[in-house]
């Protein structure tokens, strides 16, 4: 009456165009990826983050050494400047 009775295939035309239109959107992506070379450029960018996360856990341990070092000095001066008040006042003690 109204043009409904072929509703079905209808349906069945716009399935298929959108199957089609997504195939047709994968093969351009992967053109467009492979053109612009931006496959490569995330694995290189993947490369770089590993290398900087290497550099970052040397630097972390190198500073915590640093660190360390650097509260034996200032522990070894306290000691020092304590002894050398304690001489100063007339205590003398031998180590």
């Amino acid at each position: 009456m109204y043009g409904f009775e072929n509703s079905g295939n209808i349906w069945s035309i716009l399935i298929g165009i959108l199957i089609a239109a997504i195939i047709i959107f994968l093969i351009c992506r992967e053109f467009f990826c492979w053109y612009w070379k931006i496959n490569r450029i995330v694995a290189l960018m993947e490369e770089q983050n590993s290398l900087l996360r290497q550099q970052l856990s040397i630097f972390i341990s190198s500073f915590s050494n640093i660190d360390k070092n650097f509260q034996k000095i200032i522990l070894n001066e306290n000691e020092n400047s304590q002894s050398n008040e304690l001489s100063q006042s007339g205590v003398n003690i031998s180590v």
